[in-house]
C-alpha cells in the first residue's frame, strides 16, 4: 500500500474520484490505495452505491414531473 497517504486523505478524495474530477495524479493515488486497502474499498463501494441511489431518485422524480406536464 502507498503509505504516503492516509486512509483519511484517500476517503476525502473518493467523492472526486467517483465524480471523475480528480487530476491524473489524484486518480492514480486513489486507485493504487484502493488496490491494497480493504477499508477504503468498502468506503468507495458504499459511496458509489449511495450515488446510484441518489441518481435513481432524481431520474424517477424527473419522470414524474415530466409525466405530470405531458398529462396536464
Amino acid at each position: 500500500m502507498d503509505n504516503r497517504y492516509s486512509c483519511e486523505v484517500i476517503q476525502d478524495l473518493i467523492p472526486g474520484y467517483i465524480d471523475q474530477v480528480l487530476s491524473e495524479t489524484g486518480i492514480k493515488v486513489v486507485q493504487e490505495h484502493l488496490e491494497d486497502c480493504s477499508e477504503c474499498q468498502k468506503v468507495y463501494q458504499e459511496m458509489k452505491e449511495g450515488e446510484k441511489r441518489v441518481t435513481k431518485i432524481i431520474i424517477l422524480s424527473l419522470v414524474r414531473i415530466c409525466s405530470g406536464i405531458i398529462m396536464g
